[in-house]
């Protein structure tokens, strides 16, 4: 719950920040589809083979040395201190990206550099929402950081407290398919 909090303070502030500066905030988008709206089932775990969403930005905040992407299910409780389940984190990425490829390969370095762990292991695995109930939320966020930490997964939020720059979201909607 202290990493939510702390997120929603940063986006409100960061929100301020831009409206006072005249510098346009930085954006998270995807093709895949429309923000807020159903996942295609490709990118979930009713696929045989889930792959991930492409996603790109715009506008990172002036001194980004680094990026964290993760993506939660909303409704998902998992963790003692939080009220979702983070389930894909990829941090490390270099500030002269500008987005993620669709499909990104399995393990724990990509190409570029970055790192990754789902919740899976070092892979993307998808929403996994079961079939009774209501549509989990899922949101994928990209944090932009004034520094690149060397760290292990374990790590990586406790890395980024201080050093937020800038914050952008996509959401999107699952339940499994009967």
């Amino acid at each position: 719950m202290r990493f939510f909090t702390t997120c929603v303070w940063f986006l409100l502030a960061v929100s301020l920040i831009a409206a006072q500066t005249g510098r346009p905030a930085m954006m998270l988008t995807t093709t895949a589809w429309p923000d807020g709206g159903d996942i295609p089932l490709r990118y979930t775990q009713a696929a045989s083979r889930p792959i991930s969403p492409g996603f790109k930005w715009t506008n990172p905040p002036a001194g980004t040395a680094s990026f964290v992407f993760l993506m939660r299910d909303l409704n998902a409780a998992g963790r003692a201190e939080s009220n979702d389940d983070i389930q894909w984190v990829i941090w490390n990425i270099p500030a002269a990206a500008f987005g993620l490829a669709e499909n990104m390969p399995a393990g724990d370095r990509l190409p570029s550099g970055s790192r990754q762990i789902g919740r899976t292991g070092p892979i993307y695995s998808g929403p996994d929402a079961p079939v009774d109930g209501p549509q989990h939320h899922y949101v994928f966020e990209l944090f932009a950081l004034d520094a690149k930490p060397e760290i292990e997964a374990a790590g990586v939020f406790e890395a980024m407290k201080g050093h937020i720059l800038g914050k952008a979201t996509w959401a999107g909607l699952f339940r499994r398919p009967h």
